[in-house]
């Protein structure tokens, strides 16, 4: 079994090896798993929440979350299948070796974090949007200045996108798009004043998860 096949044949196939899917205003969005744990499970259950009719915030916390997380999940979504990273991938054996690759697949790849400001735009339209709800995702131009020597941590954690010129942007950590949209979601809701009620709704759309998969298990 183990030479003749790639896997076990009761394994079930590892549809989030490189991805995983959230499902928003016009349809599915491939992302970048990230660098947190859970960490597309807590974003999946925040626009749960904030897609909740009986949710009741300010509107324009609703319009602001709203516009950025569809954005960038189209982004997101754009920058991965631009790179071949479909869902239900199947991965060629190579006899252990280590592949090195050519040319032409680095091309491929800086190729699907580069984005014309022509194509965003388009992008944006077919949503009714323009390109202002990405602005608290693009990182400054001298991110080194912005470095936590405290916590070690990076700007480039809560702003993936960056501008090289004024005619294009690259995705420069597509796998911190779920954490910054998180957080950006999270600090909106502080801003608008209210994260004690997003907070609460939030918790109970991971009670009503957990209640349903006790049940689906029994």
């Amino acid at each position: 079994m183990s030479k003749k096949y790639s896997s076990h044949h009761l394994e079930d196939p590892p549809v989030n090896l490189f991805t995983e899917v959230i499902t928003f205003h016009g349809g599915d969005y491939l992302v970048f798993s990230g660098i947190v744990e859970w960490g597309v499970f807590i974003l999946r259950n925040m626009l749960n929440t904030l897609q909740n009719p009986s949710l009741v915030v300010p509107s324009d916390f609703k319009i602001v979350c709203e516009s950025a997380a569809l954005l960038l999940l189209k982004i997101s979504d754009a920058t991965a299948k631009k790179a071949g990273l479909i869902r239900y991938k199947k991965i060629e054996l190579l006899d252990d070796l280590i592949y090195i690759p050519i040319q032409t697949e680095f091309d491929t790849h800086i190729d699907a974090v580069t984005f014309s400001k022509s194509e965003l735009e388009e992008m944006t339209k077919s949503v009714g949007l323009d390109l202002k709800p990405l602005e608290p995702f693009i990182c400054p131009e001298n991110p080194k200045s912005h470095f936590n020597q405290h916590t070690g941590e990076t700007i480039l954690i809560n702003t993936p996108l960056y501008w090289i010129d004024e005619e294009t942007l690259i995705v420069i950590s597509p796998c911190t798009i779920i954490l910054a949209l998180s957080r950006f979601i999270w600090d909106a809701a502080d801003t608008f004043g209210c994260l004690s009620v997003f907070t609460e709704a939030y918790h109970d759309v991971l009670f009503e998860y957990k209640y349903w998969v006790k049940i689906s298990l029994n």
